[in-house]
């Protein structure tokens, strides 16, 4: 079998870079695989030092990614605004030429008006994590963290980009999970009326390391299984420590393709092991990548319903 509908290497560089800067979390979200799983992956990232990025570190990565205008996700298996140099990060990522993409809880850094303006130049696009569209709901999802204080947080960033001539754009995201009740079509509602750009509707994922699909909706994105999963076409992460992994998900680190104190990000993205796994594939190998053969989120990943749809369809806006 061969998908020839779809690419066999990918670009020269990664068109997306993840950065988890943070490990540290204020919340105890109750579809986090960091804090609802026994393989106690936070505390080991603890336990090994590994809770926040280096500062010389972070600016190695976006240097490189800024050198090719690539767009760099800042996310965290913690909050990335938790990080005490986080603002500082945010500009230099964009002074030497990256687009930045926040990924945050809001619980952090929007609550006034100053932090707003600080980070309105430095972000191309903030998404905020919200999964609900009541106080009750938020609460008991996102455990530890509180509604009027996201609500602020958001309205904030819209009230200053209003007023500033930079035009970050501010999407929300909702995890379709049975804790919402089956809503997660009026919770879109609720976040387009309270003036967001953009509503991603998320499938609920195990990473790998959740017992159970918490979720009513079980429909795979991908109808056909030999369909290739896109990211080792699309992305890389560079992990707090410095550690290069060609799958955003593998939140184990079980695959590392090297360091970043030691090759680039292109010599990794243009490795033999990942130029393999895409062969493999689009070849519908499957059984010969150890690490996609036992994914039990790969059908729930798609090329057409992803954060690069989403990035084309806001920034169209």
């Amino acid at each position: 079998m061969n998908n020839e509908k779809y690419p066999t290497k990918g670009p020269d560089f990664p068109s997306m870079v993840h950065i988890p800067i943070c490990y540290v979390c204020n919340s105890e979200c109750i579809h986090c695989p960091y804090s609802n799983t026994n393989a106690g992956i936070r505390k080991e990232y603890a336990d090994k030092g590994w809770q926040y990025m280096d500062t010389e570190l972070f600016r190695k990565v976006v240097t490189e990614v800024g050198a090719h205008k690539g767009f760099v996700r800042i996310t965290g298996g913690g909050e990335p605004t938790l990080h005490k140099d986080f603002c500082s990060l945010m500009r230099y990522a964009k002074d030497v030429g990256c687009r930045v993409g926040l990924i945050t809880n809001g619980s952090n850094w929007f609550q006034d008006e100053l932090s707003a303006w600080r980070l309105t130049d430095c972000l191309d696009v903030i998404e905020f994590s919200v999964d609900a569209m009541d106080r009750k709901t938020y609460e008991s999802i996102r455990k530890g963290l509180n509604w009027e204080r996201l609500l602020l947080g958001i309205a904030n960033m819209l009230e200053i980009r209003r007023k500033s001539k930079e035009k970050p754009k501010v999407i929300v995201s909702v995890i379709d999970q049975t804790a919402i009740n089956g809503k997660i079509d009026e919770i879109e509602r609720f976040w387009y009326n309270f003036g967001v750009d953009y509503v991603i509707k998320r499938k609920y994922l195990t990473y790998d390391t959740l017992q159970k699909r918490d979720t009513p909706d079980s429909v795979p994105l991908t109808a056909d299984s030999n369909t290739p999963c896109p990211y080792p076409f699309e992305r890389l992460e560079v992990n707090v420590n410095g550690d290069i992994k060609f799958c955003i998900y593998d939140i184990k680190s079980a695959i590392v393709l090297g360091n970043i104190k030691d090759m680039t990000i292109a010599e990794a993205w243009n490795c033999d092991y990942i130029k393999k796994v895409r062969s493999a594939m689009v070849e519908g190998r499957w059984d010969e990548i150890s690490y996609c053969r036992d994914c039990k989120d790969r059908l729930y990943k798609s090329w057409t319903h992803n954060y690069a749809k989403v990035l084309k369809e806001v920034e169209a806006k």
